[in-house]
């Protein structure tokens, strides 16, 4: 039924696993339509009481965008794309049943902004969490401007938009009990 996405259903809990392992879970075009299905069937479903997304392989819950299928796009396309994008993680937030990010690894640019997206985050000892887009020119084009403010607070979250300083490595307890005390 898809092609970038594992999508099974568990017990009432549907697992929404992003599947492009050799390009650490990056998200082109048909991965966020192929996403929109499943939420779809998620929010339709009354036998599925939570979704978990999460990524496959070991390495990365996802990298973000998939900027070997961004680099062709005109701005027409680009902006197409980002459009998706925040129709898709709008409706992660929008929908009446719990939304789970499994961050099974790095977690950076739109893959960190798809996990600020889901309204409950768990991760693992190997989650990393960063918004690197600044140090390359850009901004987080995905809600992720707007999100982690409200996860971490203001200042906070302006620290890390604008240094691009990783907000979470491989982790470290430090970091986890730091933002953990500053959004109380």
């Amino acid at each position: 039924m898809f092609e970038n996405i594992l999508f099974e259903v568990k017990e009432r809990v549907a697992w929404l696993t992003l599947n492009r392992p050799q390009a650490l879970n990056a998200m082109n075009v048909a991965t966020l339509l192929e996403m929109e299905s499943a939420l779809g069937e998620i929010e339709k479903d009354d036998n599925i009481w939570v979704g978990i997304i999460t990524g496959s392989g070991e390495k990365a819950f996802t990298v973000g965008a998939d900027f070997q299928d961004l680099k062709d796009l005109d701005l027409s396309g680009g902006l197409a794309y980002s459009r998706t994008g925040h129709r898709i993680f709008s409706k992660i937030e929008k929908i009446a049943k719990p939304i789970i990010a499994g961050i099974n690894g790095v977690a950076i640019g739109g893959g960190f902004e798809l996990a600020l997206a889901c309204p409950l985050r768990v991760m693992s000892q190997t989650a990393t969490l960063h918004l690197p887009e600044l140090a390359l020119g850009g901004i987080p084009g995905l809600g992720g401007t707007q999100r982690l403010p409200r996860v971490i607070g203001r200042s906070q979250a302006l620290w890390y938009l604008l240094t691009g300083t990783t907000l979470l490595d491989t982790g470290s307890q430090e970091q986890i009990s730091y933002l953990i005390e500053q959004s109380d």
